[in-house]
């Protein structure tokens, strides 16, 4: 089985293909396991900055959940996140030079899984208030539903509406939309579609390191993707098919 990408050009538009392949990460902030606390007490939970204020601390919520709160070095509030923590044995391999092998490195302690509403705000320099850049849903670590967030390409910023599977996968309806610096509506800039689809690939064994065919699953575009300009004219379109053969 394998995957034949046909894309068609319905206005040709040399802009209309080079800018589809831009998908923004929706969030910018390291918020998994990055803090293997030794306590389970969420009053001795809590992380400082060197200039004595809060770096990250945690709010009891119900149904065994907390409401992780992170902030920028000045004090304004960086991210908050609802997780569920769980005690925790991960490794990394660590090269030791002496040797000249590999040595598994073990660290343990109570980490966070992303499990619920996350609001992610702008750095302190944007605004003397605290704005929200970003905002979604997490499902047990994973990204689900509708994610916004506003991101800058050459130096203009733009807003991205994004849908996500319980795998956490891009799937369905993605919409960007050209900034507004007043109360009007914004205007769409790119429609389309994701969906998850299985391709055959090639990939290197690695332990044999020969080549050999893998069934991956992953999110691509399909269907008619198409481009506005600031008016609401289509500037053009182009359709993506799949065909599995």
């Amino acid at each position: 089985m394998k995957a034949i990408l046909t894309i068609i050009i319905l206005i040709i538009s040399i802009p209309v293909f080079s800018q589809v392949c831009d998908v923004p990460k929706m969030n910018r902030y390291s918020i998994g396991h990055n803090n293997y606390w030794e306590d389970t007490i969420t009053a001795n939970q809590i992380e400082y900055w060197d200039n004595g204020n809060i770096k990250v601390e945690y709010v009891d919520l119900p149904s065994n959940k907390k409401l992780k709160k992170a902030y920028f070095k000045e004090g304004r509030l960086k991210l908050t996140v609802e997780v569920i923590q769980s005690y925790e044995t991960d490794g990394s391999m660590e090269y030791n030079p002496k040797s000249g092998e590999d040595t598994i490195i073990y660290q343990s302690g109570i980490c966070d899984t992303p499990d619920g509403k996350y609001i992610e705000y702008n750095e302190p320099y944007y605004s003397k208030n605290d704005i929200i850049n970003t905002q979604g849903q997490y499902l047990n670590g994973r990204k689900y539903g509708k994610w916004q967030t506003e991101v800058s390409y050459n130096g203009l910023r733009e807003i991205v509406i994004a849908n996500f599977n319980s795998d956490g996968r891009l799937d369905g309806e993605y919409i960007r939309y050209y900034y507004n610096y007043d109360d009007k509506k914004a205007q769409v800039k790119w429609k389309g579609q994701f969906g998850v689809i299985k391709i055959n690939v090639v990939i290197r064994d690695d332990v044999t390191r020969k080549l050999i065919n893998k069934l991956q699953t992953r999110s691509e575009r399909v269907g008619v993707w198409v481009l506005f300009d600031r008016g609401g004219n289509v500037l053009g379109e182009v359709e993506y098919k799949w065909n599995v053969e």
